[in-house]
C-alpha cells in the first residue's frame, strides 16, 4: 500500500483533532511533599494526571465519571 501526501496529511490532521479533544480532559494535578505545595508545569501536570487516573481507572469499583482521585504516599 503506497502512502501519499494526503494519507499523511489526513494522519496528522486526526492527531491534532485528538490532541485539541484531549486539551479540554486536562486535570488539575498538585503536589504537596511535608505540607510544601511543588510546582508543576502543565507537562508535569499531564503526566503525573494521566498515569494515577490510568492505574485507578483499571481497578475494580472505580468509577468512570470520577471527579477526585487522591493518592497518599507515606514513608515510615
Amino acid at each position: 500500500m503506497d502512502t501519499t501526501d494526503s494519507d499523511i496529511w489526513w494522519g496528522l490532521k486526526s492527531a491534532r483533532s485528538a490532541f485539541d479533544r484531549d486539551r479540554d480532559k486536562r486535570m488539575k494535578v498538585s503536589l504537596v511533599v511535608d505540607g510544601v505545595e511543588i510546582p508543576l508545569n502543565d507537562f508535569t501536570q499531564q503526566i503525573i494526571g494521566n498515569v494515577s487516573a490510568g492505574m485507578a481507572s483499571s481497578l475494580r469499583g472505580v468509577n468512570k465519571d470520577w471527579k477526585t482521585l487522591k493518592i497518599t504516599v507515606e514513608r515510615d
